[in-house]
């Protein structure tokens, strides 16, 4: 029975749920691993294939060669005894570690863009052209936005056969429950790109006419210790939650309950933007009304005034002129988290994206965006 590997970087980051979505769905579940890094998660329970990556140059260049020659040939064995007839890199730079062998045994080859793969990482000179030589011999490529691929395509990198599938959501685990008035959400890393300091700062301004309210935070960072003492420097430290890192099950009972979702994303001081994030397309699955940025693969997915609302990236006056219009007003409130809702049924629905990406893989002819 065909099987599809799935590349990946490192197993042992749980939050890349995408990954593990595709992991058990796709292909019916016949999946395999490939990984840079070796797995301490049991539960993947899954064939799985370590592929590290082997630098080259002087003097290490011979036994490098050794090493490169052992690689393929596990490969290659690891491909015929799990009969993978499909590879799909999550990722840029997974893409890059497997190419060459992949398309050696021709097997038909895809890579899967979804943020910094295709925004900071174009910084690099070498990584730009490792990708424009990828683009020759693979059969395709997914990304998350249509905003990744114009990224790409400004530093010379496209394929003839490009396809735009958002990584998308669970809609019937990720659904409104009983909603509080007075809880507002944001999941995300605590990095530069998610903009908490400025959504830290705008909830800052309102919650003061707003005695109830509260912001409540998934997510662990770098910059998560900046943003409590930012909490604490306004003196709302008592209505900010800082959870850290949680588990998918509480991030889908927090969002449930919440009706307004705060996401200001931006393009950070590396050039790294978001694709589409998936949060956010969970918290528009929960009926919340979110306001967001006019960032990335957002636009693609939020229309200001019909499913969420919008402002520029770093413009905290209207970030917060939107904030207060959706505190005053129950019923646009209402209206903005059902059109969500509604949208992410239809158009961001997990098993849309599945299918979508299986046709494609095989020639089946059903296609996102393309």
């Amino acid at each position: 029975m065909t099987k599809i590997a799935i590349v990946f970087d490192d197993p042992n980051i749980e939050g890349q749920t995408f990954v593990q979505y595709h992991i058990s769905k796709l292909f019916g579940g016949k999946t395999v691993l490939i990984t840079r890094k070796k797995s301490n998660l049991p539960s993947i329970g899954k064939p799985h294939l370590v592929y590290p990556k082997v630098s080259g140059g002087f003097p290490r260049a011979i036994f490098n060669g050794f090493s490169k020659a052992r690689r393929s040939r596990n490969f290659r064995e690891f491909i015929e005894q799990n009969n993978v007839g499909y590879i799909l890199a999550e990722f840029g730079y997974s893409g890059l570690l497997v190419y060459e062998d992949a398309t050696r045994l021709k097997l038909p080859t895809y890579v899967y863009f979804r943020g910094a793969d295709a925004s900071s990482w174009l910084n690099s000179a070498k990584y730009v052209r490792r990708l424009r030589a990828m683009m020759g011999r693979i059969d395709g490529v997914f990304a998350v936005s249509r905003s990744l691929f114009d990224s790409l395509h400004a530093h010379g990198i496209a394929h003839a056969n490009e396809h735009v599938v958002p990584s998308g959501v669970d809609t019937t685990a990720f659904a409104p429950g009983m909603k509080d008035p007075n809880l507002i959400t944001s999941v995300g890393r605590f990095i530069g790109k998610k903009g908490h300091k400025i959504t830290i700062g705008a909830f800052g301004r309102v919650c003061e006419s707003h005695p109830g309210l509260r912001l409540e935070i998934v997510g662990d960072g770098e910059l998560l210790d900046a943003c409590k003492r930012q909490a604490e420097q306004r003196g709302i430290s008592g209505r900010v939650v800082f959870h850290g890192a949680k588990s998918h099950d509480f991030v889908r009972d927090l969002l449930a309950r919440s009706s307004l979702y705060l996401q200001h994303s931006v393009t950070d001081s590396r050039s790294e933007t978001e694709g589409i994030p998936t949060a956010l397309q969970e918290a528009m699955s929960c009926g919340n009304a979110v306001i967001s940025t006019l960032h990335a693969g957002i636009p693609e997915h939020v229309s200001d005034g019909e499913n969420g609302l919008l402002v520029n990236e770093n413009d905290r006056e209207a970030y917060v002129e939107k904030l207060q219009l959706l505190l005053r007003d129950d019923k646009l409130r209402t209206r903005l988290g059902a059109n969500a809702r509604a949208y992410a049924v239809e158009r961001l629905d997990k098993r849309i994206s599945i299918a979508s990406i299986e046709a494609i893989m095989t020639g089946g002819g059903a296609r996102a965006e393309s």
